[in-house]
């Protein structure tokens, strides 16, 4: 299970042992995939995940080429203010899509689902 999760593109299955009973947490992603060549391929977003504007999926890809990106540094290559980048950013972070790890200077983004 785990396996196929991972070959598909998401996120490992969480596991949680509580008092009365076991769960399993699938989290489903942000798109639809095709099997294609026995590779999972992405078909389309999702239209429950409207919030990602054009921009934000951008953004997500800036970020996967380089972690260590700076916000100065997508607004120059997105030809858009740096405030506009934190605009973006804010509903990427606050959905759990992007996460910042570190501080300003030593710090890492990370992107939580493919793209």
């Amino acid at each position: 299970m785990i396996k196929a999760m991972e070959t598909a593109g998401f996120e490992k299955p969480i596991f949680q042992n509580e008092e009365a009973f076991f769960k399993v947490i699938f989290r489903r992603g942000l798109y639809n995939y095709d099997k294609k060549d026995n590779v999972y391929v992405v078909k389309d977003v999702k239209e429950d995940v409207n919030v990602v504007k054009e921009n934000q999926l951008k953004i997500v890809k800036l970020i996967k080429k380089d972690r260590k990106i700076t916000i100065p540094q997508m607004a120059q290559q997105l030809d858009i203010s740096p405030r506009q980048v934190q605009r973006l950013l804010k509903p990427l972070i606050d959905k759990g899509i992007v996460l910042r790890i570190g501080g300003r200077k030593q710090g890492y983004w990370q992107v939580k689902y493919n793209v």
